[in-house]
């Protein structure tokens, strides 16, 4: 609706009342606490016009109407924003506003001339115009500055063309950004370079994580060398081990089907020592497609599968051999079974957290079995953590109370690996008729989880304890879930062994078919962090210095 001096907005809940002859505003009555938004004119821009947008109407099709530029009607209306409403008022402004804007604009060029260069040539600072302003009658370097908030040197500083402060009427000067606009500037350009930075580092990460992707494997290829006795009728005991553990094996590449893994096994019959075809089955140029070789087992076989695993990059897996030569020089190479020597002062170390205070006998029982490395590095570790301890012989053991007193917790640590050292031991023990009153607990080696159970027995007496790389808990719903799964599969049980080989097998295909499904090409890199459960050989991999990796992993089991 619209009158001959006025016209009313209900659009947006907006009243507002123009005096069309001057074109000031002289009321606006808001309802509610909305303000008009874009029918607020720019002050002293003289106008011609008043103009109702039409439907289908735009910036370029009204300023061709009007005979001004889309740039001038925009500064007429700087709350207009980027969207035409139809039935919304304009003003549209007067030529003389284009040639204001063309003045402008040539000032505003022969102003940055000026800037650019002083009378030597020499590059001065570029200082940007926040707006230009035409001078007025009367108006002074002070006046503008205070006008726009600036203090006189900033102005002078914008207008090298002033000459002892003299401005003349019409002429342009550029009114740079204030200190504080520019604090703020620079506020908000420190925001956006992090914030810019930010955004590339997301598109870095991006970019890294789908290159990952990139290289991991559609399908993870694995070759088993291991000497499965293939041209006999009678497996010797070694082949079924070697079954048990393939076996295992493909038990795991099972639940990793499961869960969406592709995995081809391919097995491979390990030549004998006697002959040379370890080469002549390496020259199969399948194999050079493997993403993981697993084997060998025999010592002599090993170099070869070694160099062809460096030469083509292919991650290899010897289960057996707890040689310290066998990553030797072989950077690919991941040794699964590592001699429990290696880490006989790490486990002395977590052996003495425990016992600080208590009293130790370390006991000789003058067998075989007695490991004189194992005396050497638990008496140094020992004095080193600063517990206390005496070197006796198992026949002391009789007479407890001459060695300690019943009132202090006493650990009796054999020095011999044997079963008979234990039972020797054990029945020592026996020969106090106090016994019952001394707290007392045995440490000793892995192969005690081998004992008779009249041995067990003993072991959960005396709250024995021992350190080992690989144990099998019975007691485990895992462990006796793959025993149910091994025998349904192929009708028999695992060889009585230790480790067993069933469970070895699935532990090892477990750790590097996850590995390589989740790193893909880049999982040497990552090894050293992965950490998947297992059921007997769980496996944490220590890098070698160029040398390969071993498996650090130990534990202490307690009965």
């Amino acid at each position: 609706m619209q009158s001959a001096g006025f016209f009313i907005n209900l659009q947006l809940e907006k009243l507002c009342i123009y005096n069309y002859n001057n074109m000031r505003i002289l009321k606006i009555i808001t309802l509610g606490l909305l303000l008009c938004s874009f029918t607020a004119q720019a002050q002293d821009i003289p106008m011609q016009a008043a103009h109702e947008v039409q439907m289908g109407e735009t910036l370029f099709s009204i300023s061709k109407k009007y005979g001004v530029s889309v740039e001038a009607i925009q500064n007429a209306n700087p709350k207009m924003g980027d969207t035409l409403l139809a039935g919304s008022v304009i003003f549209i402004p007067s030529s003389l506003e284009d040639q204001r804007l063309k003045q402008e604009a040539e000032a505003r060029e022969k102003l940055e001339q000026t800037n650019a260069t002083n009378a030597q040539g020499a590059v001065k600072e570029s200082i940007p115009c926040k707006t230009m302003h035409q001078v007025q009658k009367k108006e002074t370097v002070y006046s503008i500055a205070r006008q726009f908030h600036l203090t006189e040197e900033e102005l002078l500083r914008a207008n090298p063309q002033i000459t002892d402060n003299k401005l003349k009427k019409g002429e342009y000067l550029c009114i740079p950004y204030s200190a504080t606009e520019r604090y703020a500037q620079q506020q908000e350009s420190l925001q956006y370079a992090a914030a810019q930075r930010e955004r590339e580092a997301a598109v870095q990460r991006a970019a890294e994580e789908a290159e990952r992707k990139a290289k991991l494997f559609d399908q993870i290829n694995v070759a088993v060398i291991l000497p499965f006795n293939l041209d006999s009728d009678k497996k010797s005991k070694e082949a079924v081990k070697m079954i048990d553990f393939y076996e295992g094996f493909l038990l795991a590449v099972s639940d990793m089907k499961k869960k969406g893994v592709s995995v081809n096994v391919y097995a491979y019959d390990e030549p004998s020592t006697l002959s040379t075809g370890m080469d002549a089955l390496l020259a199969n140029p399948d194999l050079q497609r493997m993403n993981l070789i697993v084997g060998p087992m025999r010592l002599e076989n090993l170099p070869s599968v070694s160099r062809f695993s460096k030469k083509h990059n292919i991650p290899l897996a010897v289960p057996f051999s707890t040689k310290a030569s066998v990553t030797a020089m072989t950077p690919t190479c991941y040794q699964v079974n590592t001699s429990v020597s290696r880490f006989y002062k790490d486990i002395f170390k977590q052996f003495a957290e425990k016992h600080q205070g208590h009293n130790v006998l370390v006991v000789s029982t003058g067998d075989r079995g007695e490991k004189s490395d194992y005396a050497l590095v638990l008496k140094q570790t020992l004095e080193e953590q600063g517990i206390s301890f005496k070197s006796v012989n198992a026949d002391d053991l009789t007479t407890l109370s001459k060695l300690t007193t019943n009132e202090q917790h006493t650990v009796v640590m054999p020095i011999s690996n044997s079963q008979s050292a234990f039972e020797k031991v054990v029945n020592r023990l026996g020969q106090n008729n106090d016994i019952d009153s001394y707290p007392i607990e045995l440490f000793g080696f892995p192969e005690w989880q081998t004992f008779s159970e009249k041995n067990k027995a003993n072991m959960r007496k005396y709250h024995a304890s021992f350190f080992c790389t690989f144990y099998a808990d019975p007691s485990s719903t895992q462990v006796q879930e793959f025993n149910r799964n091994f025998k349904y599969w192929y009708r028999r049980e695992q060889q009585a062994t230790y480790p067993q080989y069933g469970l070895l097998g699935y532990d090892t295909a477990k750790f590097f078919i996850t590995g390589l499904h989740q790193y893909g090409m880049n999982f040497m890199d990552s090894s050293v962090e992965l950490r998947v459960p297992a059921l007997q050989n769980p496996m944490q991999y220590r890098p070698q210095e160029g040398n390969g990796y071993i498996n650090s992993y130990f534990r202490i089991v307690s009965f």
